[in-house]
């Protein structure tokens, strides 16, 4: 298999100028019962062979979908034209196939749960950081892959990797902690990864930031791809701090739900907990349904 300058309607063999060698093989298909042994019709898959330097099939193909290449022509030759016994007849059907490795993109939904809550949030300032009511805070960023992936696509293997840096007394920012969602295996794109953090200094100041993994598997080897990391979100953990309230409906009254036949009904000033205060409830005449 050879690379050549592009054809045209006109082009007739032995074609255009051959380029560079993509790859070779020795097979033997396709000769029926003509000779003995039968052998029949059957795919013929090239592919490089890391012990020849000179097999430059996947290093173009590389080039072709970066845009290196605008055009990609290739061509199926016996390796001597000139012996008969070495001439092939191809069908008009090969295929190119391509496997390749979704590139990461900047995780979104990145934050912090300052509580115990399920939502997260980013404060871009570190003169406005997020409180955080725990010492062991929750983040989550949700991971991507550059390009949205199509219905029947690959979606990719993809990792969260989270880092957090604790501002120190002269100013600078030092690393306190990381860690890695899902901590095994791999996870498709647009998934969003949450880890509790270690326990952190009550009062100190935070800067987090996130960024995806892309990992791929192919022909015995492996490896990964990192995207940029997002922007930063940074908090402060006050312990001390009032915890979000947990809002609860007591007895005589009901939640007023969208369900709700018509009638009367007493919309709930609802208690709201942790608190050292005594409830106010306030009451009033409404029709159900109007909540």
């Amino acid at each position: 298999m050879e690379r050549t300058d592009n054809i045209s309607e006109g082009t007739r063999w032995p074609g255009p100028r051959q380029l560079d060698q993509m790859g070779d093989r020795y097979v033997s298909a396709g000769r029926g019962k003509n000779c003995s042994p039968e052998q029949p019709d059957a795919w013929i898959e090239f592919n490089d062979n890391p012990d020849e330097s000179d097999e430059n099939l996947a290093s173009t193909v590389r080039s072709f979908a970066d845009g290196k290449i605008s055009r990609l022509t290739m061509m199926l030759r016996a390796k001597d034209e000139s012996d008969a016994t070495a001439w092939k007849r191809f069908e008009d059907n090969a295929t190119l196939k391509v496997t390749y490795v979704p590139r990461p993109g900047v995780p979104t939904s990145v934050g912090v749960i300052p509580g115990d809550g399920t939502s997260g949030y980013c404060r871009s300032s570190s003169s406005d950081p997020l409180v955080v009511t725990r010492k062991d805070p929750m983040v989550q960023a949700r991971v991507q892959t550059r390009t949205q992936p199509k219905s029947g696509e690959d979606k990719g293997s993809l990792q969260a990797e989270f880092w957090m840096e604790r501002k120190q007394d002269d100013g600078a920012w030092d690393k306190v902690w990381s860690g890695y969602r899902p901590d095994s295996g791999w996870d498709p794109d647009g998934t969003l990864e949450k880890m509790r953090t270690t326990d952190r200094a009550d009062g100190g100041l935070y800067r987090y930031k996130a960024r995806t993994q892309s990992h791929w598997a192919y022909n015995g080897k492996s490896g990964d791809l990192f995207s940029s990391y997002s922007s930063w979100c940074y908090l402060k953990i006050d312990s001390t701090a009032p915890k979000a309230p947990q809002i609860t409906a007591g007895k005589p009254y009901t939640e007023c739900l969208p369900t709700s036949v018509w009638g009367w009904a007493v919309p709930v000033c609802p208690a709201r907990s942790p608190s050292s205060r005594t409830p106010s409830i306030r009451t009033s005449r409404a029709i159900a349904g109007g909540c």
